[in-house]
């Protein structure tokens, strides 16, 4: 890609300072989304004022849409998600009002993004066509990360001794423990990602941009497996 979508904080043009020892109005803060054109470095404001608060952006690897997600106040807990096209501006709101939902994270070939909601399911939806529920029963990290196949995804779990899940996206849906301790909400620790390359011996030649379309390495008879679907 040559551009890159980011936030900018800011003060609106209504909030006051406080001047001469007088407290004026509160200095509440506003957001917005920026897109820079690496090489020239323009720089460009988005004008997608209908969406409030923009606080994480996740930018579509094969089209120009930017899945956003938008805190509300000082939350980190509760979010709306919302779909914004960089080329023509247009807004389509996933989660209109606020929710327990986590930043939206897109499927390697772009097609679907996925998210966690209320603490213990996996939401994958694919934009155009419908979503798909998958509860886990138990407390989910607020990250996720996809293989690169765009079959699965791993969750770390809230706690280091638990083990990890991943939810492997098959005609049955499977949930497998995973060995992976981390703290994943720890103030010095941070999500594990998956690599978009492997060294692993797969069936067929790679392609050339990146592995989303290879086969995936067999993942099978890892941990316990159990019925994923809601």
């Amino acid at each position: 890609g040559d551009r890159l979508a980011f936030v900018v904080r800011g003060m609106p043009a209504s909030a006051t300072v406080a001047t001469d020892g007088e407290e004026g109005p509160p200095q509440s803060m506003e957001s917005s989304i920026w897109v820079i054109t690496v090489g020239t470095w323009e720089m460009r404001p988005l004008p997608v004022y209908s969406v409030i608060d923009p606080w994480r952006l996740s930018w579509s690897p094969s089209s120009e849409v930017i899945a956003v997600w938008s805190r509300e106040d000082s939350s980190f807990q509760r979010g709306r998600i919302t779909l914004v096209d960089a080329g023509t501006g247009a807004v389509q709101p996933v989660y209109a009002e606020t929710d327990d939902v986590t930043v939206p994270v897109w499927s390697p070939d772009g097609t679907r993004f996925a998210f966690v909601v209320e603490g213990h399911a996996i939401r994958v939806v694919t934009p155009g066509q419908g979503q798909e529920t998958y509860d886990f029963g138990g407390r989910l990290s607020r990250f996720l990360t996809w293989a690169p196949s765009g079959d699965a995804l791993i969750a770390a779990t809230e706690s280091v001794d638990s083990p990890a899940v991943m939810l492997t996206l098959a005609a049955t849906p499977l949930w497998t423990q995973v060995a992976l301790r981390c703290d994943v909400n720890g103030m010095h620790a941070g999500p594990p990602q998956w690599a978009s390359l492997s060294p692993l011996e797969i069936a067929g030649p790679p392609t050339s941009t990146g592995t989303a379309l290879d086969p995936a390495p067999n993942v099978s008879g890892i941990g316990d497996r159990r019925d994923a679907r809601a």
